[in-house]
């Protein structure tokens, strides 16, 4: 009995370490964690551990000890959640009936540019421009064992500056237990797309299985022609515009390169960040 509630006390001093740390983060730096993750997580720890100290029978202890170790691995897979990711899901959040059971690490587009080669050039681009040849959303999630092992239909959607639909694309996909990869199957043409929106910010929604899960913004940039009438047209702008906005390429191939997939831009991506968080410590 008392090594059963001194592991209790164990595992309740170790996750209260951690839920501490998500409450502090959401306090100073809300941007990069999730209030409400912190309240949620805050009130699942206080409800638990009061369970546990206020009930330790022989039989509940094993239980009990359980629901804190699963409370270790939701932190950590927070703690991936990309700063995209964490306001897609909060503004799909804030449109209500938000039920999703899966997280969202990560979401974004992604330009592709074929070479004269014929190889596929592709980066991963926070600003985009109309003189690309082409973009293709994509979306990372993480799914619970109890969530996973399904076919799941997820749905993409590209509303431009004025919220008219530019794509859309329905795909099924085999949501497995971890992290599941979604790339769209199809992509938007911008280069010579008569049809095509005006500049601005556009939105990216992704519903999984009917239930919008993100709301994704990103900067359209006009083409250089249409910068060039714009800047003529306007002295003032010409003078203050020195250079187009800059765009985060990750691993663009050389001429010599064979085509990057999707995985690698990410998996380069996600390594730039943890260099550059540790370089700021």
């Amino acid at each position: 009995m008392g090594s059963g509630r001194r592991g209790v006390r164990l595992w309740l001093g170790l996750i209260g370490v951690g839920v501490a740390l998500v409450v502090l983060g959401a306090i100073f730096n809300p941007v990069a964690v999730s209030p409400l993750l912190a309240v949620t997580v805050g009130v699942a720890y206080t409800l638990i551990a009061w369970m546990a100290l206020a009930n330790l029978r022989p039989m509940e202890l094993g239980r009990q000890v359980n629901q804190l170790r699963n409370i270790g691995p939701t932190l950590t897979v927070a703690g991936r959640v990309s700063a995209n990711g964490r306001r897609a899901a909060q503004r799909a959040r804030n449109r209500g009936d938000f039920a999703v059971d899966t997280t969202l690490l990560d979401i974004g587009m992604v330009v592709n540019e074929r070479r004269r080669n014929g190889q596929l050039e592709r980066r991963i681009a926070e600003s985009v421009s109309l003189d690309d040849a082409a973009v293709q959303p994509y979306i990372k999630v993480h799914a619970a064992p109890g969530s996973a092992e399904r076919l799941t239909l997820i749905e993409y959607t590209v509303y431009d500056q004025s919220g008219n639909v530019q794509f859309t694309h329905k795909q099924k996909f085999f949501l497995r237990d971890g992290d599941n990869f979604i790339p769209c199957e199809q992509q938007l043409p911008l280069r010579s797309n008569e049809d095509i929106g005006r500049a601005g910010t556009w939105d990216l929604h992704v519903t999984v299985d009917g239930v919008l899960a993100a709301v994704h913004g990103f900067n359209v940039r006009p083409t250089l022609d249409q910068r060039g009438q714009r800047l003529s047209a306007d002295p003032a702008a010409a003078r203050t515009t020195s250079a187009a906005p800059a765009r985060m390429t990750i691993a663009s191939p050389s001429e010599e390169d064979g085509p990057v997939s999707l995985e690698d831009l990410l998996r380069d991506q996600e390594r730039q960040s943890a260099s550059s968080a540790g370089s700021k410590e």
